[in-house]
């Protein structure tokens, strides 16, 4: 079974600046899920997409995969339906493989737990 997740975080927040990539508790939002993910032993990988710069760079150091967001798939009215569709293509074309299930997070909230 081909289990991935998806990350989106888009940069340019109008409500809270940066909300993405505000630090809580000493890791920035977008972070918290994507390490629960990771510890997952069913997800095979965890990719994030984004605009952020910062979150490219922290890919390689916490082990995520990171998807460039288009510009017109950044924007205040852009569809959340397809940025993920835009994720899952993007994983299928790199892995090879068509995935099964897609686990898709949300970047500017915290609450996932991984369960025994």
């Amino acid at each position: 079974m081909n289990i991935y997740a998806l990350q989106t975080a888009r940069a340019g927040s109008k409500s809270v600046p940066n909300k993405n990539i505000m630090d809580i508790k000493g890791k920035p939002l977008y972070l918290h899920n994507v390490l629960f993910a990771l510890d997952s032993p069913q997800i095979k990988d965890v990719y994030v997409s984004s605009d952020y710069d910062i979150i490219e760079q922290n890919a390689d150091r916490y082990g995520y995969k990171f998807i460039r967001r288009p510009d017109h798939l950044c924007q205040d009215d852009s569809s959340h339906q397809e940025t993920m569709l835009h994720g899952l293509k993007h994983i299928e074309s790199q892995t090879g493989e068509r995935c099964d299930y897609l686990v898709v997070l949300f970047g500017n909230t915290l609450g996932a737990r991984t369960i025994d």
